[in-house]
């Protein structure tokens, strides 16, 4: 099964927003040190929030077959996850929570059948980048708190976050701060390096969930 060493998930529902620059530019960064990424836009998927139906306690997988199968199994085999989302009405965006809560099949594999489909040993790590148009960085750290919970029912050690605030969706957006940009390049140079640290003291292990 191919895969990437790091999932970057855009949580904007503007396909081309800020949210987006920002992943871009991170995962240009982790390139330039030869990891390789891939960038998957929420809002152009198609799948349902998560039904609490508790199905997925019986085998730590969710019933419902639509785009967050494929999700799951990139989160799964990737080194590292990075989100991005903006800020709507005090924390994150719909569509990342949504993507977020179909992840309820982890936490049933982790805390009801004690089978982590993501385990310790494999080293993963995620990063969190923030923006928004509001100057009240709380928001921000709002968001952040829903990540980190999301990130250790994963299994993934969260490496921190970068908050934007005060950013326009008209154009250029956050590619008008150029001290912006230089800062996530970098975001995405640093989380590379650490991946490649660790490619050589961590084996992933998750692709067993997937031949069932």
């Amino acid at each position: 099964m191919n895969s990437v060493d790091v999932l970057a998930i855009s949580g904007s529902p503007r396909v081309k927003g800020n949210s987006k620059s920002l992943l871009e530019e991170f995962l240009k960064g982790a390139g330039e040190k030869g990891i390789k990424g891939e960038l998957i836009i929420i809002n152009k998927l198609n799948f349902r929030p998560c039904q609490a139906c508790g199905a997925c306690s019986r085998d730590g997988i969710c019933v419902l077959k639509d785009d967050m199968q494929e999700v799951h199994k990139k989160a799964s085999l990737a080194r590292g996850i990075v989100v991005a989302a903006p800020i709507h009405f005090g924390s994150m965006s719909s569509q990342t929570k949504m993507m977020i809560d179909r992840f309820q099949a982890f936490w049933a594999a982790k805390h009801v059948l004690e089978k982590p489909r993501i385990g310790e040993e494999e080293g993963k790590i995620g990063f969190f980048i923030c923006v928004e148009g509001s100057p009240v960085k709380k928001f921000c750290h709002s968001a952040y708190d829903i990540v980190q919970v999301f990130y250790d029912i994963l299994n993934v050690e969260n490496r921190g976050m970068l908050c934007y605030s005060e950013v326009r969706t008209a154009a250029p957006g956050i590619r008008g701060n150029p001290q912006a940009m230089a800062q996530v390049y970098q975001a995405g140079v640093d989380f590379a390096e650490e991946i490649i640290k660790r490619k050589t003291e961590y084996q992933v292990s998750s692709a067993h969930w997937f031949k069932r």
